[in-house]
């Protein structure tokens, strides 16, 4: 019996060894879309521009300030999200925001590494006062054109 323990338990753990290989999913590249179409990037996801190969990545929210639907405010609040945009071996970092405009606040559109980006939506809008919204609930809607 001793014998057969060792090269069973063997067995038994190389088996479950190779199922948890399995569950491992493969790196997927990041999608792609055409210049002029609406993009949905979500947080700390990326998309390609074609033709092209310029890439944009949700960062981060920096703040979201918009007033819930929930609420009647004086004011609608915006929300500024960083994203980072690359093209070859060069990397951009920079500001986009909703609601507001002019300065102090950051502008929803900008030109950078020859393309035009023009954020459409942060997305989701707040609902309810006093909810915090988690980072990786959000997402953008951006358009890029030339």
């Amino acid at each position: 019996m001793k014998k057969l323990f060792f090269p069973i338990l063997a067995v038994v753990a190389l088996s479950n060894l190779c199922l948890q290989c399995n569950r491992w999913e493969e790196v997927q590249p990041p999608p792609e879309a055409d210049l002029g179409d609406t993009v949905e990037i979500g947080m700390q996801q990326s998309v390609f521009i074609q033709p092209g190969d310029f890439r944009l990545t949700l960062d981060s929210v920096l703040d979201d300030s918009r007033c819930p639907l929930d609420v009647i405010c004086v004011w609608e609040g915006r929300a500024d999200v960083r994203m980072v945009f690359a093209l070859d071996q060069t990397t951009v970092t920079d500001t986009l925001g909703v609601g507001g405009q002019g300065a102090p606040w950051a502008p929803d559109s900008m030109s950078v590494l020859g393309y035009n980006i023009k954020l459409i939506d942060i997305l989701p809008y707040p609902d309810h006062s006093g909810v915090v919204i988690p980072q990786n609930d959000y997402k953008v809607k951006v358009v890029v054109t030339q």
